[in-house]
C-alpha cells in the first residue's frame, strides 16, 4: 500500500472508526464478527473456506508498507494466525492459486510495493509456508492492490502506480505480465461478474467496467472503490459496495444502487466466501465481518412422480424470545399427499435420498418431526402446500430437539411427503436454514 492513494484514504478513515466498535446494521441479515485480524487489507478464500488476509502495518503503529506476515483464518472464523515462514514487504493483495497456474497448487500469491523507485513485487507462499519471489521487484508494475483469477486461469490485478508504471488492470498469462487496460486514477479493487466482465474500483471512488479484453464498457458504473460481486441470498447477482458514507449498497448489474446497510468503518475489502456469505474487512477495527441472510434456502428439491418440484420458504421473524410468528412454508407439493416438516440443529447435509431418487436429505441427524399435514390441492397436480408455525411448535414442545433455543442458534429444516410411485415411496423438498434472532 506504501504511500499510495489507497493508503492515504485508509489513514483518513482511521480516526473516525476508532470511536465505535458497534456492529453495522443490515436489516434482514445477520452481521457478526467472523475473525479478529491485525490491520486487515485484502481477503481471499481457498475452495475449502480457509481465509487469507493481506495486511498493512501502518494501522498498528508500524511503517506503512513494512515487511510483515499475512494472516490465515481457519474455517469458521475466530482468531487469526500468521502465515508464511518469513515476512513479505507491503503484503496487501492476496489470492489462492488453487490449480497451480503459476507453478504451485494451493500457494497463496501476495502482492505489494517494494519502493517508489524499485516498484512492485508478487511473492508466493507455498503450502509448506516457504516464501519465494514470483515476480519482481520490477518497475513494470508499481503496487498490486487486488488479484483475481478468471475462468481461463489468467491472473488479473489492479495497479496503483506512482509515476513508475501506468495505473490500470494488468494480466499475467504464461508467466508474462502485461497491461490490459490503462486508467488515469489509481485502482484499488477488482472483481469479475458471471459473464467475465472486469469491474475495477478507482481511488477516485468510481467503479469502471471493462470487457475481458480490456475495452471500457462503462467508465462510471457506480460510486465506490471497495466492492464484491455475488449473490447475498436469493436476489441474484449484484455488486455489493461500501460507499464513502460507510453504507452498504446493493447495486444491480445495470448500475442501480439500493442502500441495504449502515455503520461500516474503514472497509478495505469485500469478498464472498464459499458459504455464500459476504465478508467485510474493517482495517481500523482489526476485524472481519460476516454478513448473511437471517433466512436462506439451500440444497436441491426432488422432482415428484407428477413433475412437481416443491419450494420451501418462510414468513415472519425467527425470534428466540417469541412463542409464535415464524412459519415454514412449502409450495408446489403434490396435491392431496401427506407430508411434514422436520428440522435439525447439527448443520447441513447433501446425501442422496435413495438409489434412483432425485431427492437429497439436506439436514443432518438427529432431526425433529413436526405434525403431519395433508397438502390439500388437487390429486395429480402441483398445487399442494403446507405451512407450520415453527415457533409455536417449539413453544408447545419443551422437550423438542434443541429446546430451549437461544439467539444465534442455527436451524435447518426440510419437507418430507408421500409419493407412492417414487423411490422409497417418498420425496423431499429443498431445505431452509435460519438463524434465531433475540
Amino acid at each position: 500500500m506504501k504511500r499510495s492513494t489507497l493508503a492515504a484514504s485508509i489513514a483518513c478513515l482511521l480516526f473516525a472508526a476508532r470511536a465505535s466498535a458497534q456492529l453495522p446494521l443490515v436489516p434482514g441479515h445477520v452481521v457478526e464478527v467472523y475473525a479478529t485480524v491485525t490491520d486487515p487489507v485484502r481477503m481471499a478464500f481457498d475452495s475449502a473456506g480457509v481465509m487469507y488476509v493481506g495486511r498493512d502495518a501502518g494501522g498498528s503503529g508500524g511503517a506503512n508498507g513494512a515487511a510483515v506476515k499475512i494472516h490465515r483464518i481457519e474455517i469458521g472464523g475466530g482468531a487469526a494466525t500468521e502465515y508464511g515462514l518469513s515476512a513479505i514487504g507491503d503484503p496487501d493483495a492476496v489470492v489462492v492459486d488453487e490449480g497451480g497456474v503459476l507453478g504451485v497448487a494451493g500457494a497463496v500469491l501476495v502482492g505489494g510495493q517494494i519502493s517508489d523507485s524499485v516498484g512492485g513485487q508478487i511473492s508466493r507462499i507455498a503450502p509448506d509456508q516457504s516464501v519465494s519471489t514470483l515476480l519482481g521487484p520490477t518497475s513494470a508494475f508499481h503496487n498490486p492492490t487486488e488479484f483475481v483469477f478468471d475462468s481461463s486461469g489468467r491472473l488479473l490485478f489492479t495497479n496503483a502506480a506512482n509515476n513508475t508504471s501506468p495505473n490500470g488492470v494488468y494480466q499475467i498469462v504464461g508467466g508474462v505480465v502485461s497491461l490490459l487496460a490503462a486508467t488515469t486514477p489509481q485502482l484499488s479493487a477488482l472483481d469479475l461478474d458471471s459473464t467475465g466482465r472486469i469491474f475495477a474500483g478507482g481511488a477516485n471512488g468510481t467503479i469502471r467496467v471493462f470487457s475481458s479484453t480490456g475495452v471500457v464498457l462503462n467508465a462510471s458504473f457506480a460510486a465506490s472503490n471497495r466492492f464484491a460481486i455475488g449473490s447475498l441470498g436469493a436476489v441474484g447477482e449484484h455488486v455489493y459496495a461500501v460507499d464513502a458514507q460507510n453504507r452498504l449498497q446493493r447495486i444491480s448489474m445495470q448500475g442501480v444502487a439500493t442502500q441495504i446497510g449502515t455503520g461500516f468503518s474503514a472497509a478495505t475489502d469485500l469478498e464472498f466466501g464459499p458459504d455464500g456469505a459476504l465478508y467485510v474487512a474493517e482495517f481500523s477495527l482489526d476485524r472481519i465481518l460476516r454478513i448473511r441472510p437471517s433466512v436462506s434456502t439451500y440444497c436441491t428439491a426432488g422432482t415428484s412422480t407428477n413433475g412437481c418440484v416443491p419450494s420451501i420458504g418462510a414468513s415472519g421473524v425467527p425470534s428466540a424470545s417469541a412463542s409464535a410468528g415464524f412459519s415454514i412454508d412449502v409450495a408446489n407439493l403434490e396435491g392431496q399427499k401427506l407430508g411434514l416438516v422436520f428440522y435439525g440443529v447439527s448443520g447441513r447435509l447433501a446425501a442422496p435420498w435413495g438409489v434412483g431418487s432425485s431427492s437429497f436429505l439436506c439436514v443432518k441427524s438427529p432431526t425433529q418431526r413436526l405434525p403431519i399435514q395433508n397438502s390439500g390441492g388437487t390429486s395429480g397436480a402441483c398445487n399442494g402446500s403446507t405451512s407450520r408455525d415453527w415457533l409455536a411448535f417449539v413453544a408447545a414442545s419443551p422437550t423438542a430437539l434443541g429446546a430451549p433455543f437461544s439467539s444465534g442458534d442455527v436451524v435447518d429444516a426440510q419437507c418430507w411427503y408421500r409419493d407412492p410411485a417414487a423411490v422409497k415411496t417418498t420425496n423431499l423438498s429443498d431445505a431452509l436454514e435460519f438463524l434465531l434472532a433475540p
